[in-house]
């Protein structure tokens, strides 16, 4: 038995050693060489061209070369990092450098799945590849961080030409440039100097061209080539086979013009101009690539040179026909009555943008405003694209910025009045937002068409709270519906429930009353025990993100439907605590009946709620992590804030840049957008979940955390809203920490504190 466990544990290795996350190479150079980019949690890794090629992090995926690594070697040698962009290899865990077999290269050692690390060896020990929350890149001998792969299967040939402008329907020679790097095709110059180069290897023939376009769309007949001094004194230099394209629309497939295979004469002569008909063309074209695959010439030397000095089409001009009409309804002011706002839509995503106002794409629509758009500008001026949940532009193609950098903020480029790009400019030059292999980038490349999909019609207000038989007003009516209920007389409904408890009772009929009275505002309930007062604010239930991906904890984005609940307008209080447990944790340095209360364990939370229900006959409860989240982030009423209640973290919660490290009284901030009080800062809050360090993505409903045999550590608790003692960015709505609620000593409770739940009894 013993001997078959061993034999079993041994394939169990062998199995493990050939799950390689990627497919190595021998030679980066190869052109079957697959590249990828490699990730930590959020980041990816790069080498940075402008700093010595010294390797940084990015929260932001790209297909540039310097994003993309190759691994190098086999089961016996190890695998070595290859960067694609500054061609060495990655070398003593800071810096790309150095050659293949130099001993501080980076080598990597696998993980327990499909993840790696990276280390190299100093003095015989591991020294692993490191960043912190910084974005700091560093070196350590113990393993902090592990790294998977991303396969890029996009086209990585960089194109060897810029798009040229061509003004009469010809590109004349002095508007020609250098069209890429050594080895692709140079245009010629004013000179007519340049040559054009095509590489003979064993009778074979690279392929070279030159993309351009025309301010009009016309139907070519005909076109002519004028070629350079030293191609005219050398026929045999003239190209042998050529095809000329052409294309409608940037986004269409070429279309084949004119292809030559013999010369088409060129051979026999020894003039400047040569000219060719074009025969069959019956639309009108405005994109054209002139592709040139075997010169004439034949000898020794492996590399044929030609001149092009102008290539002039002729035709005749056509009428635009790009389809009337715009893909959208455009506004020049987003806060009209009158704007049209609209879902994005490329394939079968939509974009979205979180609330730290970085773009994302979800495979479901929601009407929620962060997944709004409109489009504001006129023809003339462009059309920035601006959402309405963040009230901000798009801006530099992944984020949504305010107004500061013109040149950053995203605008339309409507191809065929259907649909269109998304683009801003850098430098003169065009960034397209791209959306590949569920990455979101941008690039010079145009690869994504979208389209505008049109919101439905504003949701009517939720019915008035009490208004039971929906006349629009809360009556005596109202109070006779609640009583049949609770008789039996008529079918329970959601609706009479007014106070969320889950039940129809007097309390219900109370409840109703006080709204009919005006004591009572219809979206809060005032409960009492023992002469203190404390209210819960009523949060409609929604779908909404949760998580914003800038973190490992926080990530990934996904989607999340909560039922209606209340919460408390603050955190229990000094005096509340005290008036169900009869006294506080001696802990406690400062005697204030509206401080929150603090220095409390999870399980001493469990007891006061157990207690508090015995004294109201309600089920009141400890949130849900997704339902703090959604009611700090403002529930459906939410403007996108970073914190809770505002993007200024001082107007809404005590941290360490303002409380002085002591906590304060509740309510002495500004609320958020339902009226709840610090949510951000002042006192962390216990939630009922246990510990998962990240979460899932699939679509939850009435999430409760994960159960003890799914969980990271059935010894911690969830708790969120940083306190008076942290910074700022612990007081962030989707910031998560957890702690340790089985050894919670005293000076680890500082500051923890306690918000209530009252209602959907599923998440109890």
């Amino acid at each position: 038995m013993r001997k078959f466990l061993f034999l079993f544990a041994m394939l169990l290795v062998v199995a493990n050693a050939w799950s390689l996350p990627f497919v190595p190479t021998t030679d980066p150079s190869a052109s079957t060489t697959k590249w990828y980019q490699i990730k930590t949690g959020n980041r990816y890794l790069y080498s940075n061209r402008m700093s010595e090629n010294e390797l940084y992090v990015s929260t932001t995926a790209s297909i540039d070369d310097y994003y993309l690594w190759c691994f190098v070697g086999n089961e016996s040698t190890g695998y070595t990092i290859y960067n694609r962009g500054a061609q060495a290899y990655m070398r003593m865990g800071f810096f790309v450098n150095g050659s293949s077999g130099s001993a501080d290269l980076d080598h990597i050692e696998m993980g327990s799945g499909n993840d790696f690390y990276i280390y190299y060896i100093e003095s015989s020990q591991k020294m692993y590849l490191c960043y912190d929350t910084e974005n700091d890149v560093h070196t350590n001998d113990t393993k902090y961080n592990s790294y998977s792969v991303v396969e890029v299967e996009i086209d990585l040939t960089p194109p060897p030409y810029e798009t040229l402008t061509a003004t009469n329907y010809n590109v004349p020679h002095n508007t020609l440039s250098n069209m890429g790097e050594e080895g692709y095709a140079k245009l010629v110059d004013q000179d007519k100097t340049t040559k054009w180069c095509v590489v003979n290897n064993s009778g074979g023939w690279e392929t070279i061209w030159m993309d351009f376009e025309s301010d009009v769309w016309f139907i070519p007949n005909g076109y002519i080539l004028t070629t350079g001094g030293d191609t005219q004194s050398y026929p045999s230099r003239n190209p042998k086979e050529w095809v000329l394209y052409g294309k409608v629309f940037k986004n269409d497939d070429w279309t084949e013009l004119a292809h030559v295979t013999n010369g088409g004469g060129l051979e026999a002569k020894n003039t400047t101009d040569y000219t060719f008909d074009i025969t069959g063309a019956t639309q009108g074209y405005r994109y054209f690539r002139f592709e040139v695959r075997q010169i004439n010439g034949k000898g020794s030397d492996s590399n044929y040179t030609f001149q092009l000095a102008e290539l002039q089409l002729t035709g005749t001009a056509v009428d635009d026909p790009t389809p009337q009409g715009m893909p959208f309804v455009p506004t020049t002011d987003p806060s009209a009555s009158t704007t049209k706002w609209y879902q994005i839509k490329t394939g079968d995503s939509y974009l979205f943008s979180n609330s730290n106002y970085k773009l994302q794409v979800s495979a479901s629509p929601s009407e929620d405003d962060y997944y709004q758009w409109c489009f504001v500008g006129t023809e003339s001026t462009g059309f920035k694209v601006y959402n309405r949940g963040c009230q901000r532009y798009m801006s530099q193609g992944t984020w949504v910025e305010g107004h500061g950098n013109e040149s950053q903020i995203n605008y339309v480029e409507v191809e065929n009045g259907n649909s269109f790009a998304i683009y801003y400019n850098n430098q003169n030059k065009k960034y397209y937002l791209v959306y590949v292999n569920n990455i979101l980038f941008v690039s010079t490349n145009k690869q994504n068409n979208y389209s505008a999909v049109e919101v439905g019609a504003p949701t009517p207000p939720p019915t008035i709270p009490g208004d039971l038989n929906g006349d629009g007003q809360v009556d005596i009516a109202d109070v006779n519906a609640v009583i049949n209920m609770m008789l039996g007389k008529t079918s329970p409904t959601e609706a009479g429930d007014v106070t969320h408890d889950g039940t129809e009772d007097i309390s219900d009929v109370n409840a109703v009353i006080n709204i009919m009275l005006g004591k009572v505002a219809a979206t809060s309930t005032e409960y009492t025990v023992n002469g203190v007062k404390f209210k819960m604010i009523d949060v409609e239930g929604g779908t909404f993100m949760m998580g914003d991906g800038s973190s490992y904890s926080s990530s990934p984005i996904h989607q999340v439907t909560l039922s209606d609940f209340s919460i408390g307008e603050t955190e229990v209080t000094q005096e509340l605590w005290q008036a169900v447990m009869g006294s506080k944790p001696n802990a406690i340095k400062e005697d204030n009946p509206l401080l929150p209360i603090d220095y409390i364990s999870w399980y001493d939370c469990q007891n006061f709620i157990t207690q508090l229900n015995e004294l109201t006959g309600k089920t009141f409860r400890m949130p849900t992590e997704a339902e703090w989240e959604y009611a700090a982030r403002g529930g459906k009423k939410s403007r996108g804030y970073l914190y809770s209640g505002s993007n200024n973290v001082d107007d809404v919660a005590w941290y360490d840049g303002n409380s002085s490290y002591v906590i304060h009284p509740v309510a002495t901030k500004a609320p958020n957008e339902l009226g709840i009080y610090d949510m951000s800062g002042n006192v962390m809050e216990w939630c009922q979940d246990l510990l998962l360090d990240h979460y899932t993505d699939e679509p939850q409903t009435d999430p409760t955390g994960p159960t003890p045999e799914t969980s990271s550590s059935y010894d911690y608790r969830i708790v969120r809203g940083g306190d008076a003692g942290w910074g700022a960015d612990f007081c962030e709505a989707c910031a998560r920490y957890w702690q340790d609620v089985v050894n919670s000593y005293t000076y680890m409770l500082n500051m923890k504190g306690l918000r209530l739940v009252l209602g959907n009894p599923l998440a109890q």
